[in-house]
């Protein structure tokens, strides 16, 4: 019994571990995407033929970094979005903020 509830113990604290490096690995990548860097602990699984937009996966979220191509004097039109585990969206359905022109 002993031995069970230390197993529990182990477990309940991994499991702890892994939500708070996951909560801490979301803040990191969208405040570098806020500054026009890469995310560092997701991964880039698709790139859009829309002008190189990418979708990033992490623990739990998903993160969207749109460079749209437009015609017109402004080519590009940017921005980035952010969902967690239960709002995941389809990029293909195109942005859901509004995008800036790109300097």
């Amino acid at each position: 019994m002993k031995k069970a509830l230390i197993l529990l113990c182990i477990v309940f604290g991994l499991l702890l571990l892994l939500g708070c490096a996951a909560v801490g690995a979301y803040h990191v990548d969208t405040s570098r995407v806020e500054g026009g860097e890469p995310p560092l602990f997701s991964i880039c699984t698709t790139t859009l033929n829309d002008g190189g937009s990418k979708v990033y996966y992490g623990i739990g979220y998903q993160i969207i970094v749109w460079n749209q191509m437009t015609s017109g004097p402004n080519r590009y039109k940017t921005g980035y979005e952010s969902h967690l585990l239960t709002q995941f969206v389809d990029p293909l359905n195109g942005p859901n903020v509004a995008l800036t022109n790109a300097d």
